[in-house]
């Protein structure tokens, strides 16, 4: 038997969810076949060699590049810098799964390593029970999840034009990512979950201190009005307080540099100061907030 192209191997695993796909353009159920995505409407995408589907309606441009997404990648999958946040957010989905199937839906993905970690840790405790699905509107990040990961749907979409029917999303994830809650609510079913991770005052705030002038106090900052902002948006709302510490290596350190916007300002020698500071120990302050769709 002959082995299935990534192509292939992609639109099985799209047949999956194929009824909770819409159209970006008039919102019509969709169909899938091994070339592409097909809506009643006679609109089409094709389904990449690489195995995602480009669903946005118009021509893009981010700040996301191919070398920021290499970095987050490596620094996801070969250090443990975010291993405590995929285990807590692993174990807060198994709490509430039972014993129902699941569609997760990670709304702003990047190059989908969280989402990987994520699932792959629920496919341990219930195989074949979760589907899930990335999206961005990074095409760099979309391509990179869909050449590294092949267990999960990857679509390059946008937030504000989520292209999943109403109510067929079981949980969202929206990790450190920008969040458009009306069509969270929109696409989430009617005792969805959605799960966002803001980072607080004390995440990298050895970056943030670095070589700045201002009292500490001042380079401090506040995620309020986004946590805020999801109280407003789902009911019974639960906060965890996520920190901790991690000592990186000088390689894992220099990923992270290319990673976060936080040194896109930073100058070659600043970058190398930091590296030369001896500084290895990063701080990590994440809200997890869980909250259910307000009917």
């Amino acid at each position: 038997m002959s082995r299935l192209s990534k192509r292939e191997s992609s639109a099985q695993l799209m047949s999956q969810i194929e009824s909770n796909i819409s159209c970006p353009n008039c919102k019509s159920s969709m169909r899938v076949d091994v070339a592409q995505l097909t809506c009643e409407k006679g609109h089409s995408f094709d389904i990449a060699k690489q195995g995602y589907v480009n669903l946005l309606t118009r021509a893009v441009k981010t700040n996301y590049n191919k070398e920021l997404f290499d970095s987050r990648r490596k620094l996801i999958t070969e250090s443990v810098f975010f291993a405590p946040l995929h285990q807590k957010l692993t174990e807060l989905i198994i709490e509430v799964q039972g014993s129902s199937r699941l569609f997760i839906l990670d709304a702003g993905s990047g190059e989908g390593s969280h989402l990987y970690k994520i699932h792959h840790g629920l496919l341990d405790y219930t195989p074949e029970k979760i589907t899930a699905a990335g999206i961005d509107i990074a095409k760099e990040g979309i391509l990179k999840a869909a050449k590294y990961y092949g267990g999960q749907n990857w679509f390059v979409a946008d937030l504000a034009n989520i292209p999943f029917q109403k109510q067929t999303v079981n949980i969202i994830l929206n990790i450190l990512s920008p969040a458009n809650y009306d069509e969270f609510t929109r696409v989430l079913e009617k005792d969805g979950l959605a799960i966002k991770v803001v980072p607080q005052k004390d995440y990298l705030i050895q970056l943030r201190e670095f070589n700045d002038d201002r009292p500490k106090h001042d380079t401090l900052y506040s995620n309020e009005p986004t946590v805020e902002l999801f109280y407003q948006h789902f009911k019974d709302v639960e906060k965890i307080d996520l920190q901790y510490d991690v000592l990186l290596d000088e390689e894992h350190l220099d990923l992270l540099l290319h990673m976060t916007p936080l040194t896109w300002n930073w100058s070659d020698e600043k970058t190398n100061n930091f590296k030369a500071s001896g500084i290895r120990s990063i701080s990590v302050d994440f809200d997890v907030l869980i909250g259910y769709k307000k009917l």
